[in-house]
Order: C-alpha cells, then structure tokens, then sequence
C-alpha cells in the first residue's frame, strides 16, 4: 500500500524471526531509481523465500552500482537460502567497496567451504584476517579449511590464534586435539581437559578417549584393553564425528583398523 509517498511491501509475519529486519526496511521511495527499486523487491523476495522471482531482480542489479551494504544484504538472503555460488559473487562484490571488508571476505570463504572449494576458502579467509587480523573467529575458519586439505601444520597456526578467544567452542578444541595427533606432536590430555572443563561432557571425552588411544597405539603400546573399554560404552553412538583426516592419517594396516573401529562405533 502507499503512504507519504512510500511503496510499503510486506513480508510474511513468520519473517519477524529473522535478524535482518531490525535492519533492512521493506520500503523504497516512488523516486527510487530502478537499481534501488529492484534491490528492495529481490530482497523482501528472498526474505519471503520466493527465491525464483527474486533472483530475476538480484540478476538485474547485481552490475549496478548499489551499497556495499546492499550487495551484502542479498549475499545474507541468499546465503540462507543455500545459493552459495550467487552469494559468494555479492559478497565479494560488497568487500570490493566497503571499508571494513573483513565479515564479507569471511562470508566468501564460508560460501566456499560449504561448496568444497577449500582453496578458494582459505584464499579469502586469508584476505579477511588481512583485513582485521583481530577478528579470531576468522582464524577457526581459515584452520579448518587447511584440515580440510589435510594441512595440519597450517591449521595448527590457526588454531593456536583461536584459542585465545574467551570460552572456545568444544569443536575448535578437539580439531586441535586432532591436528596436534596427526602432526605427530605430544598431547597433553591432562592439561586440556583441565583447561577447559566442559570437555567432562561425555560426549566430548569419547573424542578425547579416542584420541588417547591413537597416540598410545602411535607409540607402540599394547591398546587392546583401552580400545575394548571404548567400544563397551553404551552412549558411543552418540558420538558425531568427521573420520576424513583421520583416514588420510591412517597409513599401515593396523591404523587404519582402529580408525574403522572407532569410525564404526561412532555412526
């Protein structure tokens, strides 16, 4: 409907749930130029998931010269909506202009990730913490991109920066638990689990067990009787868990055995 001269298009009321309309406006003036116009139509288009039509207009505009703002808006819509090509293009776009290039360089490396491209990740999430190297979830990202590609040396250096943020998250420790177990490095569980106390949840001392028991086994230690306790835990099931780098670490008959021990308790 119209009112003081503004066109006002409303989103469907489940819309409310989402963050962006504490910030986007579903309203353009009737001056607008047809940039703007189209903007405000394919993003209260993508908001309502009527992806099909809003990407006829998110087509139209995607040359023109909009706010970096506004190119990160439709990214968001279309990130969500799990477009990841589309929205890695406008978050890039976004970065080329805006001043703090950093959150949008970190949107295209997750954009990546998601299409297992981790090359191209970690290309831009190097390009984000070049932009604010501050910004320590940008370096849980880029490490996992590097396990993703099997290079825990890297990913190791990442992580060590992570770390330093308040309260890290359970799976950014044990991904390092990991790296540190595959680059062949002494793990001090003791330690760990004292620094970080939530890993006591049961779920995340199965990943801790397991990790114990491979680096016994690295050692050449008798593991037949921890791995059999392992196994008669009734909540292992429980346990989710990505075995792909543990698999690539794998090399001689016997550990790839116990990698498909746990691998086969944990699904």
């Amino acid at each position: 409907y119209y009112k003081d001269g503004y066109e006002f298009i409303l989103p469907k009321s489940e819309l409310t749930k989402l963050n962006y309309l504490n910030t986007i406006k579903s309203v353009h003036r009737l001056n607008d130029d047809q940039a703007t116009i189209r903007y405000k139509i394919a993003l209260n288009q993508c908001l309502d998931r009527r992806y099909d039509k809003s990407k006829i207009q998110i087509d139209a505009v995607v040359n023109s010269a909009l706010k970096p703002k506004e190119y990160e808006n439709l990214a968001d819509c279309l990130y969500n909506d799990k477009h990841y090509s589309k929205a890695v293009a406008l978050y890039i776009k976004s970065a080329e202009t805006h001043t703090s290039k950093a959150w949008q360089y970190n949107m295209a490396g997750n954009c990546y990730v998601l299409m297992e491209n981790y090359q191209d990740a970690i290309t831009y999430y190097l390009k984000a913490i070049q932009a604010n190297p501050k910004h320590i979830s940008i370096h849980r990202n880029l490490g996992s991109a590097y396990s993703k590609i099997n290079d825990m040396k890297n990913a190791l250096k990442s992580y060590k920066i992570a770390l330093q943020e308040k309260n890290p998250s359970k799976s950014l420790i044990l991904n390092y638990v990991e790296a540190l177990f595959i680059e062949g490095e002494n793990i001090d569980f003791t330690e760990i689990t004292k620094s970080y106390e939530y890993l006591k949840d049961k779920k995340y001392r199965l990943i801790i067990d397991m990790f114990q028991i491979l680096q016994s086994s690295q050692r050449g230690e008798d593991i037949s009787i921890k791995l059999s306790s392992w196994k008669e835990k009734n909540d292992v099931g429980e346990l989710n868990w990505d075995f792909s780098q543990l698999e690539a670490w794998a090399q001689t008959e016997e550990q790839k055995s116990i990698v498909e021990s746990f691998k086969s308790k944990a699904i």
